[in-house]
């Protein structure tokens, strides 16, 4: 259980730092190494937190697409009239 929660907080830190890091090069590595950790910590973790993870990313994914939706849906005139005031 040690291991699962080292691995996850290692993969979860490599990801923030990535994304915060300067440096081009570096960030996506951080990126990429943290992904792979993450990966490896959640394959190796017991099921429960699996399925855990899965419904925690479904009910983030649909209340960011909700969020965009809405949005999308608020300034979508301004939308269309910048689209409109382009020249070809």
């Amino acid at each position: 259980m040690l291991m699962n929660v080292l691995l996850l907080s290692i993969g979860l830190w490599a990801v923030w730092t990535g994304i915060k890091v300067c440096e081009q090069v570096h960030g996506i590595a951080l990126v990429l190494t943290g992904l792979i950790v993450l990966v490896w910590g959640l394959t190796v973790s017991p099921l429960w937190l699996q399925i855990l993870v899965e419904v925690a990313l479904i009910a983030l994914g649909q209340f960011l697409y909700k969020l965009y939706a809405k949005e999308f849906l608020r300034n979508r005139r301004r939308y269309t009239k910048r689209l409109s005031d382009c020249t070809q």
